[in-house]
């Protein structure tokens, strides 16, 4: 501290007491030095012990061109009435979280230091109107400093920027003078920062409007859940977005090329869909993530009375996972984890991935009958809880399904213990069929799942083939070729008859397919009405009886939650989840929000976990990933978080998006 004492701190008058002045005056030759890291010996390390024990009145202090490496905590405190600081010129690495409390500051001069970020307190100086943070080595700003009251100025060249905040391109935004030259920008490009602020500026604007259009309803609240992306080939890459997104389009102009294909076989044209391609992406994220969410937040109530779910869970707060109940039903998953649902779910996209981008519904069956003996093992499973009635009779060898004389052979008993007779799928010329050596009749569940069916509750139907078996798994064949309906509705048929070969159920299939592909397509409040009716009669074909397809259309007239009676619906079974779609794409609800009603579905109770699978999986394909519930997302199970990142990342790539 003997640097200190060189200081005359001597009482003066109230009205002299205005600046404080602990600045260095330097030659030509000593700033150089001092550029280059050799401060002069007498230089401050830190600021004098009778500042830091005592309150003062300064307005303003100046400390430049010393070896200052860090602030004291209690700064605020000592020096509260603050407007204007300069600490150029010195070695600070990091502000404390209490700079935020100096709220008189209007101008802030730290040139030249070492920062690396800033604190998210630095946000509540509502005064701050000039800020000079050039020279340093910032990295990142805070999402929301474009939204700072009453900042006009902002210096943050020669930093190790990558991204500036799109808050800067708000309406609200007050900052008419932009300096980031010198940075390592991509978003928005360097190029553009160097021809000068007004560039800048303008470039953030335009962002921030085409942000807005993509999320109209409360335009980009930033920050959104961010996917971690990553190429599946090289997952330790560096992911560059601007770069990816140049590339995407040049592999779209060139999608006859082999060498595409192979790398990227479910490419879509350019004219495919309206959306942008991180639109797209972000949409086909959130289909996934929403049908994973929609599981696990369904299974706390599912077949609950009304009662059993107003009494564990007295509000939308209490529907968490770590809040589920546990009991015999939802024992038989940890919490954070989604249900079978879900896993036909992955079944379906893992059997897609695999082979490059084929629906091939014999290679669906091997893998679920692998499930079936063995749930996915890289997460812990032993078996595959069954959760299907149809599902169960043909895993159990109940069922064998001659693809030869498309005949089914053998019975089956449903949950109310009447026999009923399995309907004989239509036939189809372009259906490729199981035959008996390759269906699922060899099934056989480990000792685990049988323990397990004594335990969980199988979904009931009064018509045999009529259960959310198949129509939980639909929501993903609305991706491949989803500009091409017929290709979808193809696909959609074929993978629901491997277990499900009713009509009702195909037609739900198709429903669901189809609706997902056209909101791939287009995402636009205002056309989800037609987009539903296009879906609807495209799945009005697979009906043959005129009553059924009365019923089927008549989902319709069911507009609003509390006009639909699940407990009292006479199929318990697929048309639930028909209505689900239906009202969620509702046009009275044109972005409905996520996290109301998923819950306002659980508590229907029923097969909520099935409801709430393809609920929420529409949902977040109309919403995307981004808008999700972030505790929803980032408090599922790490294990199984981690391995369906793994497992998207490597459907994007497949889809060649950025």
């Amino acid at each position: 501290m003997g640097n200190v004492e060189a200081h005359d701190f001597a009482p003066v008058r109230d009205d002299e007491r205005k600046v404080l002045n602990l600045s260095r005056k330097v030659t030509p030759k000593q700033y150089v030095k001092h550029l280059n890291g050799e401060p002069q010996a007498s230089c401050l390390t830190e600021l004098p012990w009778n500042i830091r024990d005592s309150v003062s009145l300064y307005e303003a202090m100046t400390a430049s061109f010393n070896a200052l490496t860090e602030l004291p905590v209690e700064l605020p405190l000592r020096l509260p009435h603050l407007s204007s600081l300069d600490l150029s010129h010195n070695q600070l690495r990091v502000l404390p979280e209490s700079f935020g409390l100096l709220f008189h500051l209007a101008e802030i001069h730290m040139q030249y230091n070492r920062l690396a970020a800033l604190p998210e307190s630095f946000l509540h100086l509502v005064k701050l109107e000039k800020i000079d943070l050039s020279h340093n080595e910032i990295r990142q700003l805070p999402e929301n400093i474009g939204n700072m009251e009453k900042l006009s100025r902002l210096n943050v060249s020669h930093n190790k920027l990558k991204t500036l905040p799109l808050s800067l391109g708000s309406p609200m935004c007050r900052v008419h003078l932009l300096l980031a030259q010198q940075n390592r920008l991509e978003s928005p490009p360097q190029a553009v920062c160097e021809e000068g602020s007004a560039c800048g500026l303008e470039y953030l604007r335009r962002m921030y409007t085409a942000s807005c259009k993509e999320f109209p309803s409360t335009g980009p609240d930033v920050p959104l859940l961010v996917f971690p992306r990553y190429n599946t080939r090289n997952k330790c890459s560096p992911y560059n977005p601007h770069s990816a997104q140049i590339q995407y389009i040049q592999e779209q102009t060139h999608t006859a090329h082999t060498t595409n294909r192979i790398k990227a076989p479910l490419l879509p044209p350019p004219d495919a869909s309206t959306l942008t391609p991180f639109q797209l992406r972000d949409r086909i994220i959130g289909l996934i993530f929403g049908a994973a969410i929609g599981d696990a937040i369904g299974l706390a109530c599912r077949w609950m009375t009304d009662d059993e779910v107003a009494f564990h869970y007295g509000s939308d707060s209490d529907l968490v996972y770590g809040r589920t109940v546990q009991d015999e039903h939802r024992v038989l998953w940890r919490q954070g984890d989604w249900t079978a649902n879900f896993d036909q779910f992955m079944v379906c996209l893992e059997s897609l991935a695999n082979w490059g981008g084929v629906v091939d519904e014999l290679e669906f069956a091997r893998r679920l009958q692998a499930w079936t003996q063995h749930g996915f093992p890289e997460l812990g499973d032993s078996a595959g809880v069954v959760t299907s009635e149809v599902l169960r009779e043909v895993s159990m060898g109940g069922l064998v399904y001659d693809g030869c004389n498309h005949t089914w052979e053998g019975g089956a008993t449903s949950a109310e213990g009447d026999h009923h007779e399995p309907p004989s799928p239509s036939h189809s010329p372009h259906d490729r069929r199981l035959s008996s050596s390759s269906s699922l009749s060899s099934l056989s569940l480990c000792d685990h799942a049988e323990v397990a069916q004594t335990l969980v509750y199988i979904s009931p139907c009064q018509v045999f083939g009529e259960d959310n078996g198949a129509v939980v798994r639909a929501s993903i064949l609305g991706i491949p070729n989803f500009h091409q309906l017929d290709e979808v509705e193809g696909n959609a048929v074929r993978i629901c008859k491997t277990t499900h070969a009713s009509d009702a159920a195909v037609a739900s299939c198709v429903f669901i397919s189809v609706l997902i592909a056209l909101l791939l397509q287009e995402v636009e409040s205002d056309r989800v009405a037609k987009q539903v009716s296009v879906a609807m009669a495209i799945a009005e074909k697979h009906l043959k009886d005129a009553a059924a397809k009365e019923k089927f259309t008549g989902l319709r007239n069911c507009t609003s939650l509390d006009r639909f009676e699940f407990a009292r619906l006479e199929y318990t079974g697929f048309l639930q989840i028909c209505v689900c779609v239906l009202l969620e794409t509702s046009t009275s609800l044109p972005f409905p929000p996520t996290r109301s009603f998923v819950c306002a579905l659980a508590r229907l109770a029923g097969d909520s976990s099935s409801n709430c699978c393809v609920g929420g999986a529409v949902l977040g394909c109309r919403l995307g990933y981004s808008r999700l519930p972030r505790p929803w997302v980032e408090d599922l199970r790490k294990r199984q978080l981690a391995w369906l990142n793994a497992k998207v990342n490597h459907l994007l790539d497949i889809v060649g998006l950025p």
